[in-house]
């Protein structure tokens, strides 16, 4: 539930600072709009909740992080300039973003900004944005710093600049206390006990599902996170940005049908490959390789010319008429005849380009249904996987959850009715295997379990059904 009860007031004193007004809050605090009274210059103040600090080893990991956080300058980084405790509260004094004008209205964070761009951006302006956030993020990794909570709402504009917000943000919370809040927060929707989402005035819990829609393989399974987590999750920010999907299907970004130079498709692969060491070694060699070029205004090229037959050379003014051309002259056309034919020709061209637009409507709606299915069978795979692999309860739950929150990203609008129905059933299924762990029912998980591959043989035989031809 969400504690307004520790919030500052606007308008009230908080040690040097006078506070204008709340810009953000989470499971870890508030960030407030502040002026500081004696020099007069405004800041963001993040104030650091009471339930972080009375964690094991909190006030220690804060002051090292701190000063971490403090020392670190760099043009791409939101810089901490000052930590202290007031009254009890400890907070982190930061730089205040003045955000950037789109449409006439200010944006601050990224997430902002693409949303105001209509959910895409183009290739170019990508490419400039990633060079300025991999500067920044190799940077802090040369300093040992890992974001861990990398998302396009932790990603700040100050005028044209670009900024990431909040790093070692995580370390000094602990790693174990963000992990168990995004569990928690998977697993019952309704709480709202989140990680703070700056310059967000949302849900709490709306913070929290951004933070784990944008985390790592190994971070969703609880491993240890280090730089090349942060560099999935910037690759996955990448894929959204450019493409205006919320997940990566089968196909390559290039045969999305959107015009994409083929040179993103081994840098996402290389990005999002789900082991570390298959990724990129560093934020240096991911920058390296966007040296592909690609259009600033890229247009969609113009259609071929028809050839045009030339007309047929006109008969010399002198010659005359043979005996059969006088005849045809005299006899005429049949028009009626002529527009008869045409007519016939034309409602037969009609036919055809009508057949084959419907051909290509339920073209299309094949590819979707075999990105659902494909989709499908990837994540069961890592479910089933992560599942075996998991140590305790809690964890074959989690694998469950994780699951469960990539079915619901597919977008099966275009995908049969039958198809859907039996889509749903499959996350109603894990829903409820995953309730029944958690509630100690083993004979009811067990029961559930033994119908899960029931469940994904109906969605195979569906997709067969629809003319899908996907191998489970």
């Amino acid at each position: 539930m969400s504690d307004d009860s520790h919030e500052i007031e606007p308008g009230s004193t908080f040690g040097h600072f006078r506070v204008e007004r709340l810009l953000g809050r989470g499971g870890m605090g508030e960030v407030y709009e502040v002026e500081h009274e004696a020099l007069g210059k405004r800041y963001a103040l993040k104030v650091i909740s009471e339930e972080v600090m009375s964690h094991a080893g909190s006030e220690g990991r804060f002051r090292n992080e701190g000063r971490a956080m403090a020392g670190m300058s760099h043009p791409g980084i939101v810089e901490v300039d000052d930590f202290g405790e007031t009254d009890g509260r400890v907070w982190l004094r930061m730089q205040l973003m003045s955000g950037r004008e789109v449409d006439g209205r200010s944006v601050v964070t990224l997430e902002e900004y693409v949303a105001a761009k209509g959910g895409r951006l183009t290739e170019a302006e990508v490419k400039t944005l990633l060079t300025d956030l991999l500067d920044a993020l190799g940077h802090a990794h040369e300093k040992g710093l890992v974001h861990r909570d990398l998302k396009p709402a932790n990603v700040l504009f100050d005028g044209k600049a670009i900024k990431i917000a909040d790093f070692g943000l995580v370390n000094a919370a602990g790693a174990d206390w963000m992990e168990t809040q995004v569990r928690n927060t998977v697993m019952n929707p309704g709480e709202e006990n989140t990680l703070i989402d700056s310059y967000e005035t949302g849900s709490r819990q709306r913070a929290l599902m951004g933070t784990y829609a944008f985390m790592s393989p190994e971070q969703r399974e609880g491993l240890a996170a280090d730089a090349r987590s942060d560099l999935y999750s910037l690759g996955l920010m990448t894929f959204r940005m450019l493409t205006g999907r919320q997940t990566p299907g089968m196909k390559r970004a290039s045969e999305l049908g959107l015009d994409l130079d083929k040179g993103w498709d081994s840098w996402l692969i290389s990005a999002l490959e789900e082991y570390p060491e298959d990724r990129f070694a560093g934020a240096v060699a991911m920058k390296e390789a966007l040296g592909f070029k690609v259009s600033a205004n890229k247009t969609a090229k113009p259609p071929e010319p028809i050839p045009v037959e030339p007309p047929p050379e006109p008969s010399p003014k002198n010659s005359q008429p043979t005996p059969g051309e006088r005849v045809k002259s005299k006899k005429g056309m049949n028009w009626v005849g002529v527009f008869f034919i045409l007519l016939v020709f034309g409602l037969a061209l009609w036919l055809v380009g009508a057949n084959l637009l419907q051909r290509n409507e339920d073209k299309k709606d094949l590819e979707y249904l075999v990105d659902a299915q494909n989709a499908m069978v990837r994540i069961e795979s890592e479910m089933i996987r992560a599942y075996n692999a998991a140590m305790s309860i809690s964890g074959q739950s989690y694998a469950l959850v994780r699951a469960i929150s990539q079915m619901e990203d597919v977008r099966l609008r275009r995908c049969p009715t039958d198809y859907q129905k039996a889509w749903d059933e499959l996350v109603d299924l894990w829903q409820n295997w995953s309730l029944a762990l958690e509630n100690g029912q083993t004979e009811r998980a067990n029961e559930l379990g033994a119908k899960h591959n029931a469940y994904c043989d109906k969605l195979n035989q569906l997709a067969r059904k629809h003319g899908a031809r996907v191998k489970r």
